[in-house]
């Protein structure tokens, strides 16, 4: 649990099973994770699942993470690169499992990773503005395979008052490769398809900008 500025992990192997392994709450920590596994041993043992790194004030460079429900948590501020990120394992049935997932954030950056979820639930990045807006975000030159919808990018939705109460704003999201079958998982990318944002009313449109994303075994 990291209270501190500044502070470095590195060349390290983190595990434990059932709880958050790298906890990151302070905006302003500017903690560094690299050359780093951090592993939940498949023991994650809630509904919901267990983000093994997050959930601001990080940047992670070169990490092997695997093996809890959620994988990263990104609210606040966060940046990772040229990390895999893969294999999430929760015991219980009714565990959504993302790779990375974010419910309200100022600043992501999600460059050059390979992100791996073999189940149909959840996705390989969710980000949904379900607490609020999700602003400044970039996802680029990153591999992904499987999920059930692999990228989820969503405005939040006011059910009682019916209107859109929170946006992600400010999105990028380029360069980027989905894997299908045989290679991949799945022949649609995620077991549904590649995003749902394409097809859902919810995606904000207007303050996202989607360029040069493909396949990759045909581009």
């Amino acid at each position: 649990e990291i209270k501190a500025p500044n502070v470095i992990i590195r060349n390290s192997r983190v595990r434990a099973g059932n709880v958050q392994v790298i906890k990151s709450e302070i905006d302003s920590n500017n903690l560094l994770v690299e050359d780093t596994e951090v592993d939940g041993l498949g023991q994650d043992n809630s509904l919901g699942g267990i983000a093994l790194i997050g959930r601001t004030g990080y940047t992670l460079r070169r990490v092997n993470a695997h093996r809890s429900g959620d994988i990263i948590r990104m609210d606040g501020t966060a940046e990772i690169y040229d990390s895999w990120l893969h294999d999430p394992k929760c015991l219980q049935s009714t565990c959504h499992n993302d790779i990375i997932q974010s419910t309200n954030a100022t600043h992501i950056r999600i460059v050059h990773n390979s992100l791996e979820n073999p189940f149909t639930q959840t996705s390989c990045i969710l980000l949904k503005a379900d607490i609020g807006d999700i602003n400044d975000v970039i996802v680029d030159k990153n591999l992904f395979n499987g999920g059930g919808w692999t990228v989820y990018w969503y405005d939040g939705w006011d059910p009682d008052r019916k209107v859109w109460k929170f946006h992600v704003k400010q999105g990028t999201f380029t360069n980027n490769k989905w894997l299908r079958s045989p290679i991949g998982y799945w022949p649609r990318g995620g077991y549904h398809g590649p995003a749902v944002s394409q097809y859902d009313p919810a995606f904000n449109h207007s303050q996202t900008t989607w360029t040069n994303n493909a396949w990759f075994d045909n581009g």
